[in-house]
């Protein structure tokens, strides 16, 4: 009895192999190609939800209206918390600050930066005896810096805006260069933008 062996293992041809190592460099040049792209939308986006996760958390400091700790430990009495933007003359497009309000005056819920180069850590007593009416630095934002080079901030409200918390509900004063009941903050990078809205119901959302 004769029994026939049959090769079952399929070879491949040299054309196959070209066109498997053709087609590794053409989808490696095309992800090299659009990493740049990547990037820039992924610092876009991590920027935006940074900014709108900033409002939320100090929407609800606002709301809680539990002070602030200084160096020693004390607490600083906190009128509300908020985030300041000027992108105009003094300011910067890349930087925002999130504050604390410390002005007495209840007319007043826009952010006064005479302590704009100070932290709530470092304010003193005497601070707050010579200027009672002035509010100090929880954090500044650099974008540019924690993200992306490029990145830039645009307010739709003029260049100098001010969203501010107060106690209890909390309540909410938008203070611009255009007034208004809400306001778009923009984030921008060569041609691409992504925007956080804010309103004086307390709402923030990103588009």
């Amino acid at each position: 009895m004769k029994i026939k062996n049959k090769n079952l293992s399929a070879g491949i041809t040299l054309i196959e192999l070209v066109v498997i190592v053709f087609l590794i460099v053409l989808f490696s040049a095309i992800m090299i190609s659009s990493f740049p792209k990547i990037k820039r939308q992924y610092a876009l986006s991590s920027a935006t939800y940074r900014l709108a996760q900033n409002l939320r958390k100090v929407e609800g400091l606002g709301a809680s209206g539990v002070g602030t700790a200084r160096a020693d430990g004390t607490l600083l009495a906190v009128k509300g918390y908020g985030v300041y933007v000027n992108t105009g003359t003094g300011g910067s497009t890349t930087k925002y600050i999130v504050y604390a309000h410390l002005d007495s005056d209840p007319a007043a819920t826009t952010y006064n930066g005479d302590f704009s180069t100070k932290l709530c850590s470092d304010v003193t007593a005497q601070d707050i005896q010579n200027f009672p009416n002035h509010d100090c630095i929880l954090e500044t934002v650099d974008i540019s810096q924690q993200d992306d080079p490029n990145l830039t901030l645009a307010p739709t409200s003029g260049t100098v805006l001010s969203i501010n918390f107060a106690p209890p509900n909390p309540i909410v004063s938008i203070s611009s260069n255009n007034a208004s009941d809400g306001v778009i903050l923009s984030l921008v990078i060569d041609g691409l933008s992504r925007k956080v809205l804010t309103n004086t119901s307390g709402l923030i959302s990103v588009q």
